[in-house]
């Protein structure tokens, strides 16, 4: 499972979120088979703003938080707030720290782009010329390859994996 679950302590097993894959995240300490984590990112200020996102306007998935979590005191730390101009919806800056189980984190990311590209290549281009992963921008990919899922075989976790790989290779971070 690349899909890790969180909780609000080391000792519980009560799930409080789940921390999606490929996901940065800054240590905070170890405790036996537990790992307390840092978390930044943005969520939209609706409902109960259990969703973490990447950076701001961007719907790349890092957390999601159960609503228990989302609105207990001291979970979600928030920094700043602002509109985003093209949907009108406010974002709003924030940290949260939580535990998860302490293996199968990687120092970097770059060897498991590196399974994700192959799997993209080899996968999705059976039906059509596959486009560049700089083709769309980070906001439309997961349209795009939700599209195309019900022609590959890809479990949860590799689905997770793959959209998360085009998100973060998208034009949006192309530096011109």
């Amino acid at each position: 499972m690349l899909s890790k679950p969180l909780f609000l302590d080391e000792n519980t097993d009560k799930e409080a979120g789940t921390l999606n894959v490929a996901t940065e995240v800054k240590i905070l300490e170890i405790k036996d088979n537990r790992i307390k984590i840092e978390i930044d990112g943005w969520r939209k200020r609706m409902g109960a703003g259990r969703v973490i996102y990447d950076d701001f306007g961007l719907n790349i998935l890092l957390a999601k938080l159960t609503k228990e979590t989302a609105r207990t005191d001291g979970v979600i730390e928030i920094f700043s707030e602002k509109e985003d101009p093209l949907t009108g919806l406010m974002w709003q800056e924030v940290k949260i720290i939580l535990w998860t189980d302490n293996p199968y984190f990687l120092s970097e990311l770059k060897p498991i782009w590196g399974y994700t590209q192959g799997t993209f290549k080899t996968s999705c281009s059976i039906c059509h010329v596959q486009p560049e992963e700089s083709h769309f921008d980070a906001n439309t990919w997961p349209g795009i390859f939700k599209g195309m899922l019900a022609f590959v075989r890809f479990d949860s976790d590799t689905q997770a994996l793959v959209e998360k790989y085009l998100q973060k290779h998208s034009s949006t971070f192309i530096i011109m």
